[in-house]
Formats: structure tokens, sequence, C-alpha cells
């Protein structure tokens, strides 16, 4: 240890008992403590560039056992040193931030389990570090928002297996990417309502299941949070299945629709409704089968109907209604049809 200059006890002319030694020629580095045989020993206090304070015991020139860090009033640490490093278990509070208490590895470095408090009640960390980053299995608070999130962690954010809790008690578990739901994944509204399936930065995207509080679950493609492709709907109020293309929510194109009482529907609809081309064939033998144009959900247009006697009327429809007949053919066994056909 060269010293620059020393003010305290000798003895043989060496640095023994309390004193105070500068180690730089701008007084930068000074030392304040106790002495033996001209090496620190026992309490003392280094002062070091940019207002670095550390007090502790030391043993033969160096540290030993626990420290006290102060950086400039704006961080202090208290815990074990190792080669004149921070390094072990600790407790370091940050200024305006929080406090760690856990392991730290080689100086900076949260490194291993702890908890981070952060100040003014905003929530805390608790799980393991790597390199001063929050990364592997753990637990964060955060009461402002009133959430919770619980998992694997890489570089502060959520990344593989997780769960959260939110402040309206919605709970996400499954996959997690960067801090966002991706893979497969289970959202529990407190609602009522559910989604099984697969996410895509924190949307359903993909395959997936959605059950309404109403009864009401649809099976199939999601994109960007909205069904959207090939799905099936189970209506519970209606007792109503439809099957096939979803666009932006909405069933739109080639179709069916299966009620419980047998009815069905098939050809097209537009924004969930029938429109365009296709088939109803009521439940039961009291009603007939039409074959025609749709607007809106109504027979509007050219139409063809199938009575159960099998007599059929080719007419032009408005809202649902006949107001033009085109053609109207008997069955084969009526008392009215044609005897030459």
């Amino acid at each position: 240890m060269a010293a620059v200059r020393y003010v305290g006890a000798l003895v043989d002319g060496r640095m023994h008992g309390r004193g105070r030694i500068i180690l730089t020629d701008d007084g930068s580095v000074v030392f304040d403590g106790t002495f033996r045989h001209g090496a620190r020993d026992g309490s003392g206090t280094l002062a070091l560039p940019n207002k670095i304070t550390v007090t502790s015991q030391w043993a033969d020139d160096a540290l030993a056992g626990e420290a006290v860090i102060n950086v400039d009033g704006k961080e202090t640490y208290r815990g074990a040193m190792c080669n004149g490093r921070r390094d072990g278990h600790g407790r370091n509070e940050y200024e305006g931030v929080g406090v760690y208490v856990g392991a730290f590895r080689n100086d900076k470095a949260r490194h291993g389990r702890g908890v981070m408090t952060f100040h003014c009640d905003r929530g805390e960390y608790d799980g393991e570090w790597s390199l001063d980053e929050i990364t592997g299995k753990g637990k964060a608070t955060f009461k402002p928002q009133g959430i919770v999130a619980q998992g694997e962690w890489q570089r502060g954010m959520l990344h593989g297996r997780g769960c959260i809790q939110f402040a309206n008690d919605d709970r996400y578990e499954g996959e997690f990417c960067n801090g966002m739901r991706s893979g497969q994944g289970v959202l529990t509204m407190a609602n009522g309502d559910a989604y099984a399936g697969q996410w895509d930065s924190d949307l359903p995207n993909g395959e997936g299941r959605f059950t309404s509080s109403n009864g009401d679950i649809f099976t199939g493609r999601f994109v960007c949070g909205r069904r959207q492709g090939q799905g099936q709907l189970r209506i519970a109020s209606t007792g109503e299945t439809l099957t096939g293309e979803w666009v932006d929510d909405m069933l739109t194109g080639p179709g069916k629709s299966v009620r419980d009482d047998g009815t069905v529907y098939e050809g097209d609809f537009l924004d969930g409704v029938r429109h365009g081309f296709g088939t109803l064939t009521p439940g039961g033998d009291s009603a007939g089968r039409y074959e025609g144009a749709w607007v809106a959900g109504r027979r509007h247009g050219r139409g063809r109907i199938e009575l159960p006697d099998g007599s059929t009327v080719v007419g032009q429809f408005d809202q649902g209604a006949l107001v033009r007949v085109l053609e109207y053919t008997f069955a084969r066994d009526s008392p009215w049809a044609d005897p030459s056909t």
C-alpha cells in the first residue's frame, strides 16, 4: 500500500493504531481507521472518487466481513464483501427507487435470489436475478395497477410459463414472450367469459375457444383478438349452431346454421345473417323447404319453395313475403296434377 501522506499513530516507524492515510496525489482516495503493523486492520472507512465511501472491518489490509458502502448519498449497501466487491447477501437502497435485499455478485450485480421493494408503495419483486436483471422464477406485485404477475422472467419481462392476476379479477395463465401473452394460454374473466387457446402479441391469435357467460361458445380461429377464418358458434339462447367462415367477428361467406328443432340453413351469410343464395329446410313436417335469394336475413328476390306434399312454388319474394308467383307445380299424387305428366 503506497501512501502519499499519513497522519496517525506509529510504532517502530510503521502505521499502528488510529490514523488517516491519503493514497493518491489528488487526495481522492483516503482511508481513515485502524492500522496494525503497517496494514489496515480493524474498523475503518475508505473514501473513493465519485463520493463513494466504504465502511467495514479490515484484516491484513483487506476487507473482512460485512461493509457499508455509500455512493454520493444516493445508494447505500450493507452486506457481504469479497475481494473488495459486493458479493453474497446484502441490502442495497437506491435513492428514489427502492430497497433490494438478497444476493449480489461482482460488486454491482443483483445475482441470485432477492426481494426488490419499490418506494411509494409501488410494489415489489420477489424472485431470481441474473447480473442485475430480473431473470428466472419470481413474483411481481404492481400495487398502483393492482396486478400480480408470477412465473418465468427474462430481462425484467415475463417469458415462458406464467400467470397474471388483474385488478378486476381477470386472470391469465399460460405462455409469455417478452412480457406479452404468446403461445398457449387461458384467460378467465371476472364477468364469466373465458378464452382458451393460442395467443400472439397479447391477443388471441390462432386456434381457440371462447365461452361467454351467457353460455355461447365459439370454437375456431382468431386473428388479433377477433374471430377470423373457419369456426363454429353455439348460441345457447336460440339453440342454434353456426358453422363457416368468419370475418371481423361475423359469419360471412358460405356457412351453415343448425337449430335444435332440426331447422337447417345452408348458404351465404353476411355479417352474421343470411344474405345471398341459400337453402332453408325447416324442422318438422309442417313447413316447406326454401331455396333462393336472401337479403339481410329475409327471403328477398327469386326463390323456390318445396311444400311438404311435393308441390313447388317459384316466385318473387320481398322482405320475406311471396309477392308474385311465377310458377306452381303440383305434386304427382295431387288431384290437381296434370295427368299427362
